[in-house]
């Protein structure tokens, strides 16, 4: 508590604290700035008091903190004296941190316990301040300077006393020594940086400064010679022995004994029992203490071995055992195989897992001298199974010893589930010898299972959990696993350590994907789902054992087991979002409409691009235009729900295509199939037929009903290329035949009772919705799920596009993209709907009747694409490649050219002037005079032009011939020039088009404006 108190950060104000306040922080930078650092020390010691005591008085709005008034608590327990109190101040002394707070009711205690020879709490705090002298952070509550004074201080202190009483330096220097932390060694920083240390152990023999030692290090604490006052270390043993009794640090501890044995060899030689008793009990594991009891007990002539039972030193021989220092325990070892050959089992499996070789030898042949089954017994083996270096001898033993009655399932299940590598291998071994996975039961290895964890690093590449759950799966799958509850599928798909088996099962079908619930399903392919889901959460923060027998065991308590870390660290994986994906759009195990409309719908709102490409290709392949209408129903009517069963799908999996469903009687409709079938094989898919009371067709022919086209198709698909039984087929459609070409996916749908009649208008609704997603917001992420919809239920765009035919209930009619609809695309900036509006226009503008307006609309369309395709549609040669945009010669009106000629654009212009030329059926005359009265130049030209085939006849004479060359010039133009159109004849005027005047001008205009002729050849 008192740590927290001292490390507690202040908390932020809420308003910022006026700059006239004084706050710690402040008197800090004022007393550490240079400008205060000059002036007389006086006046800073004055203005350091003055505010302190007012930082004190609690007097501001900001009072000091309660983290700086730690020292009334500690100042209380001094003043409180009593054994309690000073147990706990001796505690805060070791912990706390050297700041203000503490500081300051160290230093007041320091003081008093110097004055009043109180050599414990002074060592203390001399030995704390001694080691932290040159630990600086910026801003240090605590100065160098102050802490030098101290450590300064104590040693005069010391050296007063060695000086004066040398009894009292020695109980003082020793109090100061067993309070050095443990954490220093000799040769450190903290060691070589100390004052008080160094000059009680090197005072004649190193040099020192003002407040520092010379910088070499010393391998030991201990120098004869060196340390200060060493008559005074020889009077007496018992300080050093309580020193090495009770000393924190190891080099402190060490220049006991190095003290002891140095000036006490003789006198130590009539040591008592009880000494070494004392010894004994001291810090453990030490080896500065070990080797002075060892020491004692060899040099001394009143301790024989064989009496070290009466005199109660067995225990502390035998105690040597768990020695660091070698000398020690090889003498331990040398004792026990003589006088101590009853040692207790737990004893000895202790000694086997020794650091050290000789010991863990000893404790191993001693164990082998004893009755395997009745002195060691199973579980003692079975702990040895566990050691690094005794795994070989227990494994032997067990394997030689101990039967099935002996190794039970539950004896293996501990060592499988120990995580213990050596337990682990071995149970991975026997276990198969001695019960086959059937007699186990799927039960017994999902249990397994369930106990196998990663390690909180999350690494578990080489964990030994991961070996064991491949053993564990790979005896489950001796099994029959559609036995097993899914439930427990669904926590092995997530479990890192057996995802990868089985996502590979699930590949190969070992595993129905279908068996698990289409929400998992949903939560694993599509992360806002994965945030939300109800089970996720729940594996998150519940056991395995209980989630997994909730599902079956409904009213029984819960079983209290912990979380494993792999759930704590569940976290949405995009590896496994790929698989899962993959796995959803397998029409062997899902149909789209399992999926659910409107969460394929969801993810076609989604901004990654991934989810939208998964849900248009689920859309696309399973579902009819009319399913639209009832999803946007449901999504414009929060409290209602789609009544058609596609808007909702399937959530259970009941009804995948992992198992088709043969209850539909297709009443001896023929079949035949093409193509690779993605969910089943041709002969399955014919059996499957034949078993509805379907027949199976040889050949396409008028008696066949549905030609089925595999998912999967033929290589030569996407190449431009059908096959040969598509394209019979289609021949055989276009002359009437009631034939259907269908896909995988309708031939599924058909098969499971899936399939839908839909009327006409629905199918219009449907559209008209895709519509109006496709165009309302462009850059909506479902504008393209309603573009790529409408593109592939057209019915000759998707054959362009994947060289199969729409399912004829899917199909979205020709009528439905008339002019009106489409042209206005033609004009928007968006590209993607533009380029929609161009991939439309070219299947179907040889069926249009626009309005002049729409033509203009088009013809003058500020993208070169759009103009460019109208071109092509009125001028170009009529093809085969051309013939769903063509415009016949009887679809142009006067209106619509009269629309194209009068345009601003001059696109427009060049398109009506040209079709005015080629088609002279629209070249009445006085509709060409009044186009020379045109502003613009081009018009004017081709009018006069025009107007001049019209009556140029009248001013040739009858009988007049061309000569010879202008007849091969003739021929010559004639031969290279190949009109498109040919002109129909046109018969000559009776009657003058204007009066002579109004003719006179037009003369006058044609000999100024129109450009001169180029002379031939």
């Amino acid at each position: 508590m008192g740590y927290i108190l001292a490390t507690q950060v202040d908390d932020i104000p809420e308003t910022p604290i006026p700059e006239r306040e004084l706050t710690f922080d402040r008197f800090l930078d004022k007393i550490l700035s240079h400008q205060f650092r000059e002036q007389n020390p006086e006046v800073q010691f004055a203005e350091r008091v003055a505010m302190i005591a007012k930082l004190e008085a609690d007097e501001g709005v900001y009072p000091l903190p309660d983290r700086y008034k730690i020292h009334l608590i500690l100042t209380a327990l001094w003043e409180d004296g009593s054994a309690y109190s000073r147990a706990i101040l001796k505690q805060a002394i070791s912990e706390l941190p050297v700041n203000y707070g503490v500081w300051k009711g160290l230093k007041r205690i320091y003081k008093q316990a110097e004055f009043s020879q109180d050599y414990e709490i002074f060592g203390q705090i001399a030995a704390k301040i001694d080691l932290q002298r040159f630990d600086q952070t910026p801003k240090a509550n605590v100065s160098f300077a102050t802490k030098t004074y101290m450590s300064l201080r104590a040693w005069r202190y010391l050296r007063q006393l060695g000086q004066q009483m040398p009894i009292g330096y020695i109980d003082a220097a020793v109090c100061v020594l067993a309070s050095y932390d443990e954490t220093m060694t000799a040769g450190s920083a903290e060691q070589t940086s100390s004052w008080v240390l160094n000059h009680i152990c090197f005072h004649n023999s190193l040099d020192y400064g003002v407040n520092r030692f010379s910088s070499r290090s010393p391998r030991k604490l201990f120098d004869a010679k060196g340390r200060a006052f060493s008559e005074a270390w020889q009077r007496d043993p018992e300080p050093l022995i309580q020193l090495l009794a009770i000393a924190k640090n190891e080099a402190v501890r060490q220049f006991a004994t190095d003290s002891l044995k140095h000036d006490f060899k003789t006198q130590l030689r009539d040591v008592s029992n009880d000494t070494l008793q004392y010894l004994s009990a001291g810090k453990a594991h030490s080896k500065a203490r070990d080797e002075m009891i060892v020491w004692l007990l060899e040099n001394s002539p009143n301790f024989e071995k064989s009496k070290f039972q009466t005199l109660g030193l067995h225990q502390v021989v035998l105690q040597l055992l768990h020695s660091h220092y070698p000398a020690a325990y090889q003498y331990a070892i040398g004792y026990a195989k003589s006088y101590a050959q009853d040692l207790s089992l737990t004893e000895l499996m202790l000694l086997a897992m020794s650091d050290y070789e000789p010991v863990r030898t000893f404790a191993i042949n001693n164990i082998l001298s004893r009755d395997p089954i009745s002195d060691i017994g199973v579980n003692g083996w079975g702990q040895l199974l566990d050691t690094e270096h005794h795994h070989q001898t227990a494994s032997k033993q067990l394997s030689k010893h101990f039967t099935r009655r002996d190794l039970t399932p539950e004896w293996f299940f501990e060592r499988l589930t120990s995580s213990r590598r050596y337990s682990v291998k071995f149970a991975i071994k026997k276990l198969p010898e001695l019960y086959s996975a059937k007699e186990l039961g799927s039960e017994y290895f999902i249990r397994v299972a369930q106990q196998l964890d990663i390690s909180a690093a999350y690494d578990f590449s080489a964990h030994d959990d991961s070996y064991c759950m491949h053993f564990a799966l790979d005896q489950l799958r001796r099994l029959d696993l559609s036995q097993i509850n899914a439930s427990v599928w669904q926590v092995l798909l997530l479990h890192p350590l057996s995802q990868s088996t089985v996502i590979d099962w699930i590949d190969e079908d070992v595993l129905s994907a279908a068996a698990l619930d289409m929400s998992y399903w949903h939560a694993l392919a599509y992360e806002p789902d994965w945030q939300v889901a109800e089970y996720i959460e729940l594996l998150k923060s519940t056991s395995i054992i209980n989630l997994i027998s909730s599902t079956d065991n409904q009213g029984l308590p819960p079983i209290s087991e912990p979380i494993k870390n792999w759930q704590k660290q569940l976290d949405f994986d995009e590896y496994l979002a790929e698989n899962v994906q993959d796995w959803l759009s397998d029409v062997r195990r899902f149909a789209p409409i399992d999926l659910g409309f409107d969460w394929l719908m969801t993810l076609a709102h989604s901004e990654q691009a991934l989810y939208r490409e998964f849900a248009i290709e689920r859309i696309n392949k399973g579902f009819l235009p009319a399913d639209f209408v009832a999803y946007l129903d449901n999504d414009s009517n929060e409290e209602g729900s789609p009544t058609d069963s596609a808007s909702s799908g399937n959530t259970t999996g009941s009804s995948s295509n992992a198992d088709v469903a043969t209850e539909v009687d297709l009443s001896g409709q023929r079949y035949l199939f093409t193509g690779k079938m993605q969910s089943m094989t041709r002969g399955e898919a014919e059996k499957v037929v034949k078993a509805a009371n379907g027949a199976i067709s040889s050949a396409v022919n008028g008696k066949l009903d549905y030609l089925v086209i595999g998912d999967d198709g033929s290589p030569l698909y996407g190449n431009g290329r059908k096959g040969s039984k598509q394209l019979k087929a289609e021949g055989l459609i276009a002359d009437g035949a009631a034939l259907k070409i269908i896909s995988e996916t309708a031939f599924l749908q058909m098969l499971s009772g899936q399939s839908r009649e839909v009327s006409e208008d629905d199918i219009f609704a449907g559209a008209n919705a895709l519509w109006h997603m496709a165009t309302d917001d462009a850059t909506a992420p479902i504008s393209e799920l309603a573009i790529s919809y409408l593109s592939h239920h057209h019915e000759h765009i998707c054959m362009a596009l994947t060289d199969r035919p729409v399912d004829p209930d899917a199909i979205i009619p020709s009528s439905f993209f008339d002019a009106e609809r489409v042209i206005p695309l033609l004009q928007q900036r968006n590209s993607q709907l533009r380029d929609f509006g161009l991939l439309l226009s070219e299947y179907e503008m040889a069926t249009w009747q626009p309005t002049p307006a729409l033509w203009l609309m088009i013809a003058e369309s500020p993208y070169t694409e759009v103009t460019e395709l109208l071109k092509r549609a009125l001028l170009d040669e009529p093809s085969v490649t051309n013939r769903r945009y063509h415009i016949q010669p009887t679809q142009l009106n006067a209106d619509m050219l009269n629309a194209l000629i009068e345009s601003k654009a001059r696109v427009a212009r060049q398109i009506g002037i040209t079709l005015l030329q080629r088609h002279a059926h629209f070249q009445e005359v006085q509709s060409l005079y009044q186009l020379t009265q045109s502003t613009d130049r081009e018009v004017r030209y081709a009018a006069v032009t025009m107007l001049w085939k019209h009556y140029k006849s009248r001013h040739v004479s009858p009988n007049w011939q061309p000569n010879s060359s202008d007849k091969e010039v003739a021929q010559d133009k004639d031969s290279n020039t190949q009109p498109i159109i040919k002109e129909q004849p046109v018969k000559t005027a009776e009657n003058l088009p204007a009066e002579v005047d109004q003719l006179l001008m037009l003369l006058r205009r044609g000999l100024f404006e129109l450009p001169p002729g180029r002379l031939g050849g």
